[in-house]
């Protein structure tokens, strides 16, 4: 009985090892390839996805190094003493060089200036189409030897940036593109703490300002608009 069921015990146990080794090594090959051609696949796609994203990113970062290359370009070609921000270019004339103490009489050390900024913007390619605001500057302190011809700093400033702007015109400026105003003490590059400072505050800028649209213009473009946007008449139509 014991020699029987030993029997059984050996028999049972090879079975099992039969029907491992009965398994096809080409299947179990061939699954385990699927598998990891699968994870491949998942692996792919998510590396076409990163490049995808990268491409995009290469993309946005050439457009800003291009338009970081074109701002530099414009303010490489700005003529000396001009300085650029914002798309507004400036340069800045020292009242004692274009007037004398209080006046607003024009110099000829100052025509000489304007005459030369003049040129600068006529021979700039980017400056030749902008239109021109004149701005004048004063220090803080009040008015005294003058007086009687202005009523304080401001006045001051707006007569001499008028000043400059009929220069600009007797220069074939247009003066529909040039703007003329005043600041006065409102407006200082540097604290009113000392002499040297209150001298480098007084001063007219000459800005070039990109032109918005004139009245006439804006109704040129509008009549345009709508002759375009009128229904043409048709080929075949009776007219009465």
């Amino acid at each position: 009985m014991k020699s029987s069921r030993m029997v059984m015990l050996v028999l049972g146990a090879g079975l099992a090892v039969w029907s491992i080794g009965c398994a096809d090594p080409d299947k179990v090959q061939v699954a385990d390839l699927q598998r990891q051609n699968q994870q491949l696949e998942r692996d792919n796609a998510s590396l076409s996805q990163r490049i995808a994203q990268l491409m995009r990113d290469l993309d946005r970062l050439n457009k800003e190094l291009e338009g970081a290359r074109g701002q530099l370009s414009k303010l490489k070609e700005l003529q000396p003493g001009w300085s650029q921000e914002g798309g507004i270019a400036w340069t800045d004339v020292a009242d004692d060089i274009l007037f004398d103490s209080g006046k607003s009489e024009l110099k000829a050390s100052g025509r000489q200036a304007l005459q030369r900024i003049a040129a600068q913007i006529r021979n700039d390619k980017e400056l030749s189409k902008r239109g021109i605001w004149i701005i004048g500057h004063t220090d803080t302190d009040p008015i005294s030897i003058s007086k009687d011809k202005w009523k304080d700093n401001l006045d001051l400033s707006c007569n001499r940036a008028m000043v400059v702007a009929r220069e600009f015109y007797a220069m074939g400026f247009n003066a529909q593109h040039v703007v003329a105003g005043g600041q006065g003490e409102h407006n200082p590059k540097v604290d009113n703490n000392s002499r040297a400072n209150k001298q480098n505050n007084r001063r007219v800028q000459i800005m070039a300002i990109q032109r918005p649209p004139s009245g006439l213009q804006t109704r040129e473009a509008e009549t345009n608009a709508n002759r375009n946007a009128a229904p043409a008449t048709p080929a075949n139509e009776e007219r009465g």
